[in-house]
Protein backbone atom coordinates (compact mmCIF):
# COMPACT_ATOMS: atom_id res chain seq x y z
CA UNK A 1 0.00 0.00 0.00
CA UNK A 2 2.94 2.39 0.82
CA UNK A 3 4.83 1.71 -2.59
CA UNK A 4 1.25 2.53 -4.13
CA UNK A 5 0.37 5.79 -2.64
CA UNK A 6 -2.50 4.42 -0.87
CA UNK A 7 -3.56 5.05 2.59
CA UNK A 8 -5.74 3.26 5.13
CA UNK A 9 -8.37 4.87 7.18
CA UNK A 10 -8.23 3.22 10.35
CA UNK A 11 -12.12 3.53 12.15
CA UNK A 12 -11.48 5.89 15.21
CA UNK A 13 -12.72 5.06 18.82
CA UNK A 14 -16.07 7.22 19.16
CA UNK A 15 -16.84 9.31 22.29
CA UNK A 16 -19.46 6.99 24.26
CA UNK A 17 -22.65 9.51 24.82
CA UNK A 18 -24.15 7.40 26.62
CA UNK A 19 -28.25 6.62 25.97
CA UNK A 20 -30.16 9.43 28.03
CA UNK A 21 -33.38 7.74 26.71
CA UNK A 22 -33.74 4.84 28.38
CA UNK A 23 -36.49 3.39 30.46
CA UNK A 24 -37.08 3.60 33.44
CA UNK A 25 -39.94 0.77 33.27
CA UNK A 26 -38.34 -2.59 34.59
CA UNK A 27 -40.73 -4.46 32.99
CA UNK A 28 -39.02 -4.44 29.39
CA UNK A 29 -39.68 -7.01 26.71
CA UNK A 30 -37.34 -10.18 26.60
CA UNK A 31 -34.94 -10.97 24.56
CA UNK A 32 -36.06 -13.57 21.50
CA UNK A 33 -32.97 -12.98 19.72
CA UNK A 34 -30.17 -13.31 22.16
CA UNK A 35 -27.30 -12.46 19.43
CA UNK A 36 -28.83 -14.73 17.15
CA UNK A 37 -28.33 -12.61 13.81
CA UNK A 38 -29.02 -15.65 11.55
CA UNK A 39 -32.14 -14.89 10.07
CA UNK A 40 -32.96 -17.03 6.63
CA UNK A 41 -36.27 -15.03 5.45
CA UNK A 42 -36.86 -11.39 4.96
CA UNK A 43 -39.40 -9.52 6.91
CA UNK A 44 -39.24 -11.87 9.78
CA UNK A 45 -36.80 -10.41 12.62
CA UNK A 46 -35.88 -6.28 12.63
CA UNK A 47 -33.11 -4.64 14.77
CA UNK A 48 -34.10 -0.72 14.98
CA UNK A 49 -32.18 1.84 17.44
CA UNK A 50 -32.01 5.12 17.73
CA UNK A 51 -28.76 7.37 16.95
CA UNK A 52 -27.29 10.62 17.57
CA UNK A 53 -24.92 12.76 15.37
CA UNK A 54 -24.09 16.53 15.73
CA UNK A 55 -23.98 19.09 12.83
CA UNK A 56 -21.35 22.20 12.37
CA UNK A 57 -23.25 24.54 14.49
CA UNK A 58 -22.91 21.76 17.45
CA UNK A 59 -26.93 20.80 16.57
CA UNK A 60 -27.83 17.50 17.82
CA UNK A 61 -29.98 15.00 14.82
CA UNK A 62 -31.52 12.14 15.75
CA UNK A 63 -31.95 9.38 13.17
CA UNK A 64 -34.17 6.07 13.73
CA UNK A 65 -32.56 3.08 10.86
CA UNK A 66 -34.64 -0.53 10.88
CA UNK A 67 -32.85 -3.15 9.52
CA UNK A 68 -33.98 -6.50 8.27
CA UNK A 69 -31.43 -9.29 9.40
CA UNK A 70 -32.30 -11.74 6.66
CA UNK A 71 -31.09 -9.49 3.59
CA UNK A 72 -29.25 -6.68 5.79
CA UNK A 73 -31.45 -3.88 4.32
CA UNK A 74 -32.54 -1.17 6.11
CA UNK A 75 -36.27 -1.07 5.31
CA UNK A 76 -37.10 2.20 7.04
CA UNK A 77 -34.93 5.36 8.08
CA UNK A 78 -36.75 8.41 9.37
CA UNK A 79 -34.53 11.70 10.92
CA UNK A 80 -35.25 14.36 13.46
CA UNK A 81 -34.23 17.20 15.36
CA UNK A 82 -36.17 15.18 18.67
CA UNK A 83 -35.88 11.32 19.88
CA UNK A 84 -39.18 11.34 19.91
CA UNK A 85 -42.11 8.42 19.20
CA UNK A 86 -42.72 10.60 16.02
CA UNK A 87 -39.27 10.01 14.77
CA UNK A 88 -39.19 6.02 15.60
CA UNK A 89 -42.75 5.20 14.41
CA UNK A 90 -43.19 7.90 11.39
CA UNK A 91 -41.36 5.83 8.29
CA UNK A 92 -41.52 2.71 10.23
CA UNK A 93 -45.56 2.65 10.55
CA UNK A 94 -45.73 3.36 6.61
CA UNK A 95 -43.31 0.69 6.14
CA UNK A 96 -45.69 -2.29 8.59
CA UNK A 97 -48.82 -1.05 7.04
CA UNK A 98 -47.10 -1.74 2.95
CA UNK A 99 -46.44 -5.67 4.54
CA UNK A 100 -49.21 -8.17 4.17
CA UNK A 101 -50.88 -8.55 7.45
CA UNK A 102 -49.84 -12.29 8.14
CA UNK A 103 -45.73 -11.37 7.22
CA UNK A 104 -46.45 -8.29 9.68
CA UNK A 105 -47.77 -10.97 12.40
CA UNK A 106 -44.63 -13.00 12.11
CA UNK A 107 -42.57 -10.55 12.68
CA UNK A 108 -39.73 -9.86 16.01
CA UNK A 109 -38.62 -6.15 15.96
CA UNK A 110 -35.49 -6.11 17.95
CA UNK A 111 -34.41 -2.89 19.98
CA UNK A 112 -32.80 -1.38 23.11
CA UNK A 113 -34.47 -0.27 25.96
CA UNK A 114 -34.84 3.12 25.25
CA UNK A 115 -37.50 5.02 26.14
CA UNK A 116 -39.02 5.80 22.80
CA UNK A 117 -39.45 1.90 22.54
CA UNK A 118 -41.25 1.32 25.69
CA UNK A 119 -43.63 4.12 25.16
CA UNK A 120 -47.50 4.03 25.24
CA UNK A 121 -47.75 5.07 21.51
CA UNK A 122 -45.14 2.81 20.43
CA UNK A 123 -46.17 -0.45 22.39
CA UNK A 124 -49.93 0.33 20.98
CA UNK A 125 -48.78 0.51 17.90
CA UNK A 126 -46.57 -2.74 17.67
CA UNK A 127 -49.42 -4.40 19.70
CA UNK A 128 -51.89 -3.44 17.17
CA UNK A 129 -50.18 -4.69 14.07
CA UNK A 130 -49.21 -7.91 15.47
CA UNK A 131 -45.55 -7.11 15.96
CA UNK A 132 -43.77 -8.97 18.92
CA UNK A 133 -41.12 -6.52 20.65
CA UNK A 134 -38.09 -8.25 21.70
CA UNK A 135 -35.14 -5.84 23.63
CA UNK A 136 -31.59 -6.03 24.34
CA UNK A 137 -30.27 -6.52 28.20
CA UNK A 138 -29.83 -2.96 29.05
CA UNK A 139 -26.54 -1.55 28.02
CA UNK A 140 -25.41 -4.18 26.24
CA UNK A 141 -24.99 -3.05 22.65
CA UNK A 142 -23.66 -6.51 21.23
CA UNK A 143 -27.43 -7.60 21.51
CA UNK A 144 -27.96 -5.12 18.81
CA UNK A 145 -25.08 -5.39 16.75
CA UNK A 146 -26.47 -5.35 13.27
CA UNK A 147 -27.90 -2.07 13.53
CA UNK A 148 -24.95 -0.88 15.84
CA UNK A 149 -22.61 -1.84 12.90
CA UNK A 150 -24.65 0.12 10.31
CA UNK A 151 -24.37 3.17 12.31
CA UNK A 152 -20.74 2.75 12.73
CA UNK A 153 -19.95 2.72 8.43
CA UNK A 154 -22.58 5.34 8.71
CA UNK A 155 -21.00 7.63 10.82
CA UNK A 156 -17.71 6.73 8.61
CA UNK A 157 -18.89 7.71 5.30
CA UNK A 158 -20.78 10.54 6.20
CA UNK A 159 -18.94 13.23 7.04
CA UNK A 160 -22.26 14.94 9.37
CA UNK A 161 -19.93 17.96 10.64
CA UNK A 162 -19.65 19.73 7.53
CA UNK A 163 -24.06 19.34 7.27
CA UNK A 164 -25.58 22.53 8.45
CA UNK A 165 -29.13 21.61 8.77
CA UNK A 166 -31.27 18.83 9.22
CA UNK A 167 -32.51 19.16 5.69
CA UNK A 168 -29.10 18.82 4.90
CA UNK A 169 -28.64 15.93 7.15
CA UNK A 170 -31.73 14.20 5.52
CA UNK A 171 -30.32 14.26 1.73
CA UNK A 172 -27.03 12.65 3.17
CA UNK A 173 -28.92 9.82 5.35
CA UNK A 174 -31.00 9.25 2.27
CA UNK A 175 -28.59 8.72 -0.30
CA UNK A 176 -25.92 7.01 1.66
CA UNK A 177 -29.08 4.10 2.42
CA UNK A 178 -29.97 3.54 -1.44
CA UNK A 179 -26.15 3.46 -1.81
CA UNK A 180 -26.21 0.88 1.12
CA UNK A 181 -28.94 -1.15 -0.15
CA UNK A 182 -28.66 -1.06 -3.89
CA UNK A 183 -25.21 -0.50 -4.74
CA UNK A 184 -22.95 -1.54 -1.43
CA UNK A 185 -21.93 -5.54 -2.26
CA UNK A 186 -21.33 -7.16 0.79
CA UNK A 187 -19.37 -11.07 1.48
CA UNK A 188 -21.67 -12.32 3.50
CA UNK A 189 -24.52 -11.43 1.32
CA UNK A 190 -22.77 -13.82 -1.61
CA UNK A 191 -20.79 -10.90 -3.18
CA UNK A 192 -24.84 -9.17 -3.45
CA UNK A 193 -25.99 -5.87 -2.54
CA UNK A 194 -29.15 -6.15 -0.11
CA UNK A 195 -31.54 -5.53 -2.74
CA UNK A 196 -30.59 -8.38 -4.96
CA UNK A 197 -29.86 -10.49 -1.72
CA UNK A 198 -33.56 -9.60 -1.14
CA UNK A 199 -34.61 -11.33 -4.39
CA UNK A 200 -32.37 -14.00 -4.43
CA UNK A 201 -33.75 -15.56 -1.01
CA UNK A 202 -37.52 -14.76 -1.04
Amino acid sequence: MKLQGLHCIIRRKRPNYGNQYHSSNENAFPNMINQNFSVEKPDRVYSGDVTEVRLASSQKVYMHMVKDLASREIVSCNVSTSPNTDLVLGTFKEHLKSLPSKVVQKLIYHTDQGGVFMSDPHKGLMKKLGVKQSMSRRGNCLDNAPIESFFGHMKDDVDFKSLRNLENVKESVQRYVHYYNNERPQWTLKKMTPVEFRSHIM
